[in-house]
């Protein structure tokens, strides 16, 4: 173990201090919290009510470098405004918080100037008036998309919105593990050969606890990359989320529901053979079903939330995309990883229109973790991806 992470790197300086102190917490102190959490849930709150599950409050410090350069990345790509930070800061809003934020390239800074010009002389701009308006927004897009800002940009939206998305699948596995277990203890008879797999499962109230637990963060991945896209393009004020929007989210969620559930059951009703095949009691069983939602819960559930993080930031993307008016084409990049799979590599590079599909070396993709037409992509090319797209912009 690292003598960072045991706290016993001594240093003066408040900076190293407060990055001790986070080191010592995310990868010291939480593990064993979460472990205790998860103990006091499946041992202890479920005798009480199958809906209580147990956690600690959040005590690792945010990574203050991070949220910075975040700051720092938004203001300057003008994707936030001086006042939208001071908001997410608690502080009150000042009179030039709504001015874009000006670089060193944009000397000397003067946000309203144009304003001043006379309006009875139509070539105060010059005489490349007609052209110059369209040039600029033009580039400045096709900065924003170079490939190396977009996969900042990915990165930043997997630390925003995996975590979130991380705890509420585990949420969702704990509460389903109690109503399994519930289930099985109501069974009369004592023994695995009178145990039918199917009466353990209630879909509809595991339905409902996606619904509830996980889509709201699929949902807020999606408007916040739309919003993004948006912005990047100059198009923020077509922002609207539509009734269409949330149809396709939803169909995402269902997918969710359907091949996360199907896999519980699956491996629930395989141990369940393999505990009749033993003449095991309901005790025994039930440890069966505790190891099974063991590894959904710290395994499963983040390749879950990667993969369902991607799928919905890569749809607002599309949607961005085909609402700003701008974009005809779109490109497929990979995240130029020595890991990266065969069949992305292949992609790589390939620019479509937006309403045609890659060819991922035989299966078609819309984008990363979306088949074509919306459709589920194999688990082969869904699993963990992290590749992205880019828009095309000529001019």
């Amino acid at each position: 173990t690292p003598r960072s992470v045991l706290g016993q790197v001594v240093s003066g300086d408040r900076s190293s201090a407060e990055t001790n102190q986070y080191v010592f917490d995310r990868h010291a102190v939480l593990p064993i919290t979460n472990l205790i959490a998860d103990t006091l849930t499946l041992q202890i709150a479920r005798e009480f009510d199958p809906s209580i599950f147990v956690e600690f409050e959040e005590f690792v410090s945010a990574d203050k470098e991070f949220e910075l350069k975040q700051e720092i990345a938004d203001l300057q790509g003008k994707v936030r405004s001086v006042d939208q930070v001071r908001e997410d800061r608690g502080l009150d809003p000042v009179p030039w918080g709504e001015q874009p934020v000006a670089t060193i390239g944009e000397q000397p800074y003067d946000p309203e100037g144009f304003m001043d010009l006379p309006d009875d002389n139509p070539d105060a701009l010059g005489e490349d008036d007609d052209e110059e308006p369209e040039e600029e927004p033009r580039m400045r897009s096709r900065a924003f998309f170079a490939p190396e800002n977009e996969w900042q940009r990915q990165i930043r939206r997997e630390k925003k919105f995996v975590p979130a998305f991380l705890k509420a699948m585990r949420s969702v596995f704990r509460a389903q593990q109690q109503l399994v277990i519930a289930a099985l203890e109501a069974q009369e008879e004592p023994r695995a050969r009178q145990v039918d797999p199917s009466e353990l499962f209630d879909p509809d109230a595991w339905g409902r606890l996606f619904e509830i637990r996980v889509e709201p963060v699929r949902q807020a991945a999606f408007k916040s990359t739309l919003l993004e896209t948006l912005t990047g393009l100059g198009a923020e004020e077509a922002f609207v989320f539509t009734k269409a929007q949330q149809k396709m989210l939803d169909e995402q969620g269902a997918q969710l529901v359907k091949h996360a559930n199907r896999t519980t059951r699956k491996r629930i009703a395989a141990q369940i053979s393999e505990a009749t095949a033993e003449g095991e009691s309901i005790g025994q069983i039930a440890k069966r079903i505790e190891s099974v939602f063991r590894l959904r819960i710290k395994q499963d559930s983040r390749t879950i939330a990667r993969t369902e993080v991607l799928k919905a930031s890569q749809s607002a993307q599309l949607e961005g995309f085909e609402t700003s008016g701008v974009v005809e084409q779109k490109m497929w990049n990979d995240n130029r990883d020595p890991e990266v799979r065969d069949a992305h590599a292949f992609a790589n590079g390939q620019i479509r229109a937006l309403g045609d599909s890659f060819d991922l070396a035989g299966e078609a993709a819309d984008a990363p973790g979306i088949g074509a037409g919306g459709s589920a992509l194999s688990a082969g090319n869904a699993i963990n991806c992290r590749c992205f797209l880019t828009p095309v912009l000529e001019g």
